[in-house]
């Protein structure tokens, strides 16, 4: 059932994030290989982060994980680091004061949010994410999405069952 909500999900957000008449051939060929890895052994909640790291970078939404989103100094991850939702990325300690919705995220996390980011087609499908990370990404995820749409997409309450760790 939760193969069906995802793919319901990306549906979704192909509707809400694109708009009627303005193609985007490269994020429909990635919907579509979205839905048949859904089909397959994989794991959901890598199927449903790579699609969403994905779109969000073809469609100009990526948000900022190598380097301050405010003023594009390089961050060092340890720790945690800030991520803003409304600055769209991470934050440096000089840009972090006066931003609103800003979460903390563990270095981690980011790593993490970086290999997704990347584009690579395959390389999604080794990453190993431990349950913690993958509830602080689902979050994340769902939050920074929530900002983007300016409301919260319908399916998000269906994929909680993706921050567990697979069977």
């Amino acid at each position: 059932m939760s193969c069906l909500y995802a793919g319901y999900y990306v549906a979704e957000l192909l509707r809400d994030l694109t708009d009627t008449g303005d193609p985007h051939p490269e994020l429909f060929d990635v919907a579509d290989q979205t839905l048949i890895a859904l089909q397959g052994a994989h794991d959901l909640f890598c199927v449903v982060l790579r699609f969403e790291m994905t779109a969000l970078r073809l469609l100009g939404h990526a948000p900022a994980l190598r380097g301050c989103a405010a003023c594009g100094e390089s961050i060092e991850l340890s720790g945690r680091v800030p991520f803003g939702q409304m600055a769209g990325g991470l934050l440096c300690p000089r840009c972090r004061p006066g931003q609103r919705q800003v979460v903390s995220l563990t270095a981690d996390a980011v790593r993490v949010l970086q290999q997704f980011a990347t584009g690579s087609l395959e390389s999604w499908q080794e990453v190993a994410v431990d349950a913690k990370i993958r509830g602080e990404l689902r979050g994340l995820m769902n939050q920074y999405l929530c900002n983007l749409l300016d409301h919260r997409p319908r399916m998000h309450q269906y994929l909680g069952l993706l921050g567990h760790a697979p069977e």
